[in-house]
């Protein structure tokens, strides 16, 4: 799961490049401008939001292992609000003797009242996660001690939503466990931290193997539901992309199966998926990457939340993460890829009514892994952020 995308219906429900540390700017595609900045060690997700609470986006990168004394949990790039980044800031653990391997996943929120985003990061390979609360002083945030999770379970993604609304408007975490078939939801307590026992635990079925889920409202109730990618091993030492199924919740934190799932299988080392609504229906609808097709696929949700049907796109070579985001300027959200074979990303334009047009190239320095999008500038067409685990960097690329 390389990719922790932005995730517009979260935005909604939760608040919801100028200068790097090397590199320059050029144009990699039609009026793009771009920017790499130095990250920590394997950056593997990315993810925008205010995390010192001046009003300006600012960037959040996990390192997959930290740096080399395993002292970094997030990369943090601070925005000028006109587009610039500032170097980056390191932040620690609070226990930096402790090696936590793995920070493959990050979600942002509002998890302890104030004004200013949060972030939780999840330690696959040490099935446990840490939060990170924002601050205005940021070279004074640390990362949580970490929070275990079930034992074996290798966690490969997670969100933040208020998923049960009926008894308080809290920020909740949900997480996938890869390995124990689960996602797993924990009640938040709305001081940055969160129950140990779950609010809710969704069994998925034996070697079904949760990959990614997004939160958004999928049948229109103005509840916050979950749409997972799972993964069936076939037996043979790959994995298939089996299916992605929708859970639609009651408003309590309780969650029943979305009518059908998407049952077509496509050979893939791993997916991504990202929900927003793409009609204008009122119900969010899912996007997810097929890396051995060169393509994504489009889910339009039904009336009562199903995920039954999709219509794939063609974009570049290798898609290693997917975000939604008006970034045309032109009103309707857009895919974007990051594509990790041919090193660019693609931009394809949204009519407004769940179509999408030919895509738009942007050719960038490295191979990507996660993408993610936002604003750093105030100006129409989100900006774009992508991870190269390969060489330590980040690139931006404004509109």
């Amino acid at each position: 799961m390389p990719c922790r995308p932005f995730r517009p219906f979260l935005a909604a429900l939760l608040l919801t490049l100028a200068t790097g540390c090397g590199g320059g700017g050029g144009a990699g595609g039609a009026g793009a401008m771009i920017d790499t900045h130095t990250t920590g060690d394997d950056p593997r997700d990315v993810v925008f939001g205010d995390f010192d609470g001046d009003g300006n986006q600012d960037v959040a990168v996990a390192p997959y292992k930290g740096d080399s004394s395993n002292n970094e949990v997030v990369s943090l790039l601070l925005s000028d609000g006109i587009g610039g980044l500032g170097a980056r800031i390191a932040v620690p653990p609070t226990n930096p003797g402790l090696v936590l391997l793995g920070s493959i996943s990050l979600a942002v929120g509002r998890l302890n009242g104030d004004a200013i985003d949060d972030l939780v990061v999840v330690y696959n390979d040490n099935d446990s996660y840490a939060v990170v609360l924002g601050n205005a002083t940021p070279a004074s945030m640390t990362a949580s001690a970490p929070v275990a999770l079930a034992a074996g379970g290798f966690p490969r993604a997670a969100v933040i939503a208020s998923l049960n609304p009926a008894t308080d408007p809290l920020a909740d975490l949900a997480i996938a466990n890869s390995r124990t078939d689960q996602v797993v939801i924990h009640a938040g307590n709305g001081d940055g931290t969160f129950a140990a026992a779950p609010l809710a635990t969704l069994d998925l079925g034996a070697n079904t193997s949760p990959w990614d889920l997004a939160a958004g409202d999928l049948n229109g109730d103005t509840f916050a539901d979950l749409a997972v990618v799972v993964l069936q091993p076939n037996g043979g030492g790959t994995e298939t992309l089996h299916r992605v199924r929708g859970f639609l919740n009651d408003g309590s934190g309780a969650f029943s199966p979305a009518a059908g799932e998407d049952g077509a299988a496509t050979v893939q080392a791993d997916a991504d998926i990202a929900l927003a609504d793409l009609n204008g229906d009122g119900r969010a609808d899912a996007v997810r990457t097929l890396a051995g097709t060169d393509q994504v696929a489009v889910f339009l949700a039904g009336q009562n939340g199903e995920l039954t049907s999709h219509t794939t796109y063609a974009v570049g070579t290798g898609p290693s993460g997917v975000a939604i985001a008006d970034a045309t300027g032109d009103g309707h959200f857009d895919i974007v890829t990051a594509n990790a074979a041919d090193a660019t990303l693609s931009i394809l334009p949204g009519d407004g009514i769940g179509g999408f047009g030919a895509g738009e190239t942007v050719s960038i320095p490295a191979a990507p892994g996660a993408v993610a999008a936002g604003d750093l500038d105030g100006t129409p067409g989100a900006d774009l952020a992508a991870v190269h685990p390969a060489t330590d960097a980040l690139t931006v690329v404004r509109r």
